[in-house]
């Protein structure tokens, strides 16, 4: 978004990216004290904006301009405040639509800052719509990879880095969706132990990349926080508050985060279908799957204030805060004499962006099924809030179609697939896959 004012101030009249900007602007306002009215505004603009993103799609000019590509994006984020079961597939035909118009545009959106910018950011959210989906990534995506030929930036390009390692998860989810659900068999469990081995090498992978962060990615760890609040209406999870540089950063992280999140996923359902429910939980992969899956959702948790507002970033800290003053510091501006970004509406404004940038990690991080009942009613929680401060109804129409999958708020697995256990034994005379491979082919 670091880009709309330019890109916005020079657009002509009847540009789309005006209309998808206002229609954007008074869906958020719409959502404030007494201004419920404004979303009728909304949705008309909103139908005019689509209207002016076709015809310039259909220009031949106009489909490469950084202008359209910006106001399909906006398209997108107001399906973000409007949506519900009616609409909740809306988001992701803006995000194709965006994806089109890139492979369109081929490796002339690399020509310039603003335009690789803006192929990054779509992206991003095209990775996040083929993990939903379960679909791998388009070949042509990973023609862009060279980023040489992107402007020279350490931060850009580490970012891109890590894009690049999470291309390949939605792969491994579309072959989990296959091999998991079936009956099993010889080949089966072989392409199982493959599965889980790609698993763990794109999780070393993301491992990695995370020990070789430039300076300015760096984050800090402020004192731990004990608070037994009520989980409805808590801000702070029980452990350390994370502090960065910016909110870009900070989602950087939870996206490396959550992808490691989804590979241990992946592994963990291997696991059950070659190991005995019996002696699952006793292996040694079982506790380090289970070990990485809490430490990155404990991560996303104490990433989430900074998100929302609390506390301002590290360039503007002059104080060290503390268990006993936290409290304070989050609600009464008069104890942060020194902290004056927190006077700003700057800051406040970044704090709805914060809680856009949260949803989808607070979803998977919500999907973990060896967090404990207590931190999964907290994550959800600060979703509905999100949802109702910032007037985002896709965070709130998530929590409440995840409530109401779970039912008796039952944990469940990111990739449920595996059948009964009784179906997968039945073929091996009890004993279970990797011994039976092993046996067999010398493993």
């Amino acid at each position: 978004m670091e880009f709309l004012l330019p890109l916005y101030i020079n657009a002509d009249s009847d540009s789309p990216l005006l209309a998808s900007t206002s229609a954007t602007a008074l869906a958020c306002f719409s959502k404030t004290p007494g201004r419920k009215m404004l979303m009728s505004q909304a949705r008309k603009m909103y139908v005019s904006a689509v209207a002016l993103t076709q015809k310039a799609i259909s220009d031949p000019v106009e489909v490469k301009s950084d202008v359209t590509l910006m106001a399909v994006m906006l398209l997108g984020l107001f399906e973000s405040f409007t949506a519900n079961e009616d609409t909740s597939e809306s988001w992701g035909h803006h995000t194709d639509g965006a994806v089109a118009i890139v492979k369109h545009r081929g490796k002339e959106m690399l020509s310039n800052p603003v335009s690789a910018k803006l192929f990054c950011d779509v992206r991003t959210q095209m990775i996040i719509g083929q993990v939903a989906r379960c679909k791998p990534v388009e070949q042509i995506f990973y023609e862009f990879n060279d980023w040489k030929i992107l402007p020279e930036d350490d931060c850009l390009g580490f970012a891109n880095r890590l894009t690049i390692i999470t291309m390949q998860v939605p792969a491994l989810r579309a072959t989990a969706i296959r091999i998991l659900r079936g009956p099993m068999n010889w080949t089966i469990a072989r392409e199982i132990v493959t599965l889980k081995e790609d698993a763990e090498r794109v999780d070393r992978e993301l491992a990695a990349w995370s020990l070789e962060v430039p300076d300015l990615w760096k984050f800090r760890e402020l004192d731990r926080f004990e608070r037994t609040d009520d989980p409805n209406t808590a801000e702070f999870h029980p452990g350390p508050i994370h502090c960065y540089n910016d909110i870009w950063t900070a989602r950087k992280w939870n996206i490396y985060r959550s992808y490691r999140i989804l590979c241990q996923a992946i592994i963990l359902n291997c696991l059950e279908r070659l190991i005995p429910t019996s002696t699952i939980a006793s292996t040694d992969e079982y506790r380090r799957t289970a070990a990485i899956s809490r430490s990155m959702v404990d991560d996303i948790c104490a990433s989430v204030p900074f998100h929302l507002g609390f506390p301002a970033p590290m360039y503007d800290i002059e104080y060290k805060a503390s268990p006993n003053n936290l409290k304070d510091y989050s609600r009464d501006d008069h104890d942060l004499p020194k902290n004056k970004y927190f006077h700003t509406a700057r800051y406040k404004d970044a704090q709805a962006l914060g809680g856009y940038y949260l949803i989808w990690e607070l979803l998977v991080a919500a999907n973990v099924i060896i967090i404990d009942g207590a931190q999964r009613d907290w994550i959800m929680n600060r979703l509905r809030h999100i949802g109702a401060k910032y007037g985002l109804n896709q965070a709130t129409m998530l929590a409440a179609q995840r409530l109401q999958r779970l039912g008796d708020n039952r944990s469940v697995s990111l990739v449920d697939f595996a059948p009964p256990h009784d179906a997968v034994w039945e073929h091996t005379g009890g004993r279970h896959w990797r011994e039976f491979l092993s046996h067999e082919e010398g493993y």
